[in-house]
């Protein structure tokens, strides 16, 4: 491998290196310390709903106590509760007009109460276990259901009935009070029941809970029922008792939690005060009144409450936003289709949208903490959960973001990395063959004059390259060629000399060899003179 191809390769492979390290340290710390800003704040978030809702409820009991010892109330539920026993009496129904009236009731149960009901339940019900067969309940069902003149979902606006007795005349008096604090403080419905008989004997908006017994009526095994009891063996008078959400049937099953406290006489109990919880209020306080921007949450944050059973007990945010990718998304995890078709109905997930998840699990533990898991939708959450008991009642708070959102300054900063560090790497390859020919260009060319020098060429030219290494390299070899040249030089003049004197030294040989070829071919001449001479004699002597 050619040491240009070395270079570059070296030199990319360090800043390849030593980018690539600086990104992932800078991406990893990042995304750290956005991960902890992240679950800091929804920390922060889940601490102040908690506050919130647990101030909230508090507030309501305040409420209920206050209600309930409220003289005016002790007042009302006195007097309602002697005129519910006394209504038979005052009016003297004979047994054919109370009969037309059972029947009136029961066809009202049947085709206004439970045509909506019966599509919120698996199994269908009968008018006949909604109803209550005594005389008071049909006279006042019938006067505040029946012929009340306002719609389904209005009438609590009827403030007596066309029936001329003690309990219509109480009624009118207290109703508009009592029917007043319900709207002014977004209670669902408020009752007043009998300690003594558990006679529901009033409520506000009259649905088929109102004049039946939680003792041993058609509702009595309810939650509201539940609760009733409770209060009724409370020890003090400022005692509460609250039941979680549930199934409520007079309600159209639509789920229901219920507060409730004993009224006292005196020392004496002659009533409980219940009030349904609402649910709009405890929706404003948990979606900060649909802000969730507002509050930091972003556009995928939500804070829940989630009971005992794994559902929610307040509205899921992308119910609210996207209702039409929420009931997708619920089918794509597999819901049961009974649940999807009872949210749709309700349009509500409270007590049936289930969230059991990493987190709820934990906090239904006891454990309070922040970690990254899949939600109820299965998308991966930064959540911070803990548990929360509030009035005796074991919830679990929790706040939560999408990952996604969570780390989407991450993520843009990790494409910026990449595009940078792709940017740099094409600047870094440009650099590296820019280096490498800066270094093995001078090299190529002292290599070229070695080769040149090797040859013989002593008159190569070498250029001057600067006071670096390569420039040290070259002044060496142009020392070393003016060292080698001066050398030749040298020899070539002593071999000149040399030469001409083996020349002159060559001549002078030659000049003796003549003189002594000459020397021979005159005494060969002479021997030849001599020789005649000599024969002649002989001849001629």
């Amino acid at each position: 491998m050619k040491i240009g191809v070395k270079l570059t390769l070296t030199f990319f492979s360090i800043a390849f290196l030593s980018m690539l390290t600086v990104g992932i340290i800078s991406y990893y710390r990042a995304k750290t310390s956005l991960e902890v800003e992240s679950f800091n704040r929804l920390t922060a978030v889940r601490e102040m709903k908690a506050t919130q809702i647990t101030n909230y409820f508090n507030q309501i009991k305040n409420q209920l106590v206050s209600l309930a010892h409220n003289p005016l109330v002790i007042e009302a539920t006195q007097n309602i509760k002697t005129s519910y026993k006394t209504i038979g009496e005052e009016l003297k129904v004979n047994k054919e007009q109370l009969s037309n009236y059972k029947a009136d009731v029961l066809n009202y149960l049947d085709t206004v109460t439970l045509q909506r009901l019966n599509k919120n339940l698996d199994s269908k019900l009968f008018s006949s276990q909604l109803f209550s067969d005594n005389t008071a309940s049909i006279l006042l069902q019938h006067g505040f259901m029946v012929q009340n003149p306002f719609p389904t979902e209005q009438k609590q606006n009827a403030d007596s009935m066309p029936f001329n007795c003690s309990y219509n005349s109480y009624h009118k008096k207290y109703h508009k009070m009592l029917k007043g604090i319900c709207e002014r403080f977004g209670f669902y419905d408020i009752f007043l029941i009998d300690s003594e008989t558990g006679n529901v004997i009033y409520t506000v908006y009259k649905e088929s809970d109102f004049a039946t017994s939680l003792t041993d009526g058609p509702f009595s095994t309810t939650n509201l029922g539940n609760c009733f009891r409770e209060a009724r063996q409370a020890k003090e008078k400022e005692m509460i008792s609250l039941v979680d959400f549930a199934p409520y049937l007079p309600s159209y099953n639509a789920h229901a939690s219920f507060m409730a406290c004993p009224i006292y006489d005196n020392d004496k109990m002659i009533g409980v005060l219940a009030f349904q919880m609402p649910i709009e209020k405890i929706d404003d306080i948990m979606t900060n009144g649909r802000k969730w921007v507002d509050m930091g949450l972003g556009k995928t944050g939500e804070t829940y409450l989630v009971g005992q059973d794994f559902t929610l007990r307040n509205q899921s945010r992308f119910l609210i936003e996207d209702s039409t990718n929420y009931f997708k998304m619920l089918q794509q995890i597999g819901t049961d289709e009974k649940i999807i078709k009872r949210i749709h109905a309700f349009g509500n997930t409270v007590g049936l949208q289930e969230v059991k998840t990493l987190g709820t699990e934990e906090a239904i533990k006891g454990n309070t903490g922040s970690k990254i898991f899949n939600d109820y939708r299965g998308v991966p959450v930064l959540s911070a959960y803990k548990p929360l008991n509030i009035l005796g009642l074991n919830w679990v708070i929790m706040s939560e973001i999408d990952e996604e959102e969570a780390f989407s300054h991450v993520t843009a900063l990790r494409n910026n990395i990449v595009q940078a560090f792709i940017g740099l790497l094409v600047l870094l390859i440009i650099l590296s063959v820019i280096v490498s020919r800066q270094i093995t260009k001078p090299l190529k060319e002292l290599t070229y004059d070695a080769e040149e020098l090797a040859k013989g060429n002593f008159d190569v030219h070498l250029e001057a390259r600067g006071n670096d290494e390569i420039g040290i390299l070259a002044d060496g070899f142009r020392k070393m060629q003016a060292s080698i040249s001066d050398l030749i030089h040298g020899l070539e003049d002593k071999v000149k000399e040399r030469t001409a004197e083996v020349t002159h030294q060559k001549h002078l040989v030659e000049e003796k060899q003549k003189e002594i070829v000459d020397s021979i071919n005159y005494a060969k001449r002479i021997q030849y003179t001599l020789l005649a001479n000599d024969t002649f004699l002989e001849k001629y002597l």
